[in-house]
């Protein structure tokens, strides 16, 4: 049996990024503009409607949104949205609500021309419910772009498999921490991206994973988030020089796909 999302754990660790004062928001611009070129997503985006699905505060969807979109993001913490409309009260092309991406009726047939999925996916143990919806919501020839996790990079593989032993055990405390959610059981790797959205009609037209170029970890090494951040570092920089296929030596992995609603498997 496939494992359901954990709505209220989901909801409740998004929510915790809702607390601090607008002005205090951090953001990295830099590697979100990054992302929109290699995923080649245009510098002028006049007339294009686009569903930031997971927005989160919005940060990536205000960047489109400066380049001439009409943006609505969507997400299932409510405060996070409300923290959302605050930061992005200035920009008239962009607004947001409280939705369920596993929801079909949240959005009307063909109503988008694209959608961004960045660091979205993997925050649902099957993610199968809302890539069949995004087919319903996107028009046909519409453009998905991804952010991921690289489930294909084997440090992610050996992370996921290390919490999956503890997390009977460590798992409330991993979410306290702000580590990581309940639901982040699965890191997918492009072949399994490529079966779950061919099945719904989806044709990938671009892929690359980035090499890891992190700054090591500072402060207190004796801190659990630390401590492992370290560990973490060494491993992803090891993993760019391992053998075999390039696509799952980096992470994250940058994808995009567009719709083909007379195509599926």
């Amino acid at each position: 049996m496939k494992r359901a999302q954990d709505k209220n754990a989901e909801r409740d660790f998004f929510n915790r990024g809702a607390q601090g004062s607008v002005d205090d928001h951090v953001f990295d611009k830099e590697i979100s503009l990054t992302c929109f070129d290699l995923l080649g997503i245009g510098r002028d985006l006049k007339g294009v409607i686009i569903l930031e699905a997971g927005c989160g505060p919005g940060d990536w969807g205000r960047l489109l949104a400066l380049r001439n979109a009409r943006v609505i993001g969507v997400d299932l913490a409510d405060e996070i949205i409300t923290y959302n409309k605050k930061l992005n009260a200035d920009l008239p092309t962009y607004e947001c609500l409280t939705g369920d991406l596993e929801n079909t009726a949240l959005f009307s047939e063909n109503c988008f021309d694209a959608v961004t999925c960045f660091n979205v996916l993997h925050h649902f143990p099957d993610p199968e419910a809302v890539i069949r919806n995004l087919t319903v919501w996107l028009r046909d020839g519409g453009v998905l772009y991804a952010v991921e996790p690289n489930g294909g990079n084997i440090v992610n593989r050996m992370s996921k498999i290390i919490r999956k032993i503890i997390a009977p055990f460590m798992g409330k405390f991993i979410q306290k921490k702000g580590l990581a959610t309940v639901n982040e059981v699965k890191d997918h790797s492009m072949t399994d991206y490529r079966k779950l959205f061919g099945k719904h009609g989806f044709v990938c037209d671009l892929k690359v994973s980035v090499p890891w170029t992190g700054e090591f970890p500072q402060g207190n090494l004796l801190n659990v988030a630390k401590a492992i951040g370290v560990v973490k570092w060494l491993l992803y920089r090891a993993a760019n020089h391992f053998p075999g296929d390039p696509i799952n030596r980096g992470n994250p992995l940058l994808f995009r796909m567009s719709l083909k609603k007379n195509v599926r498997g």
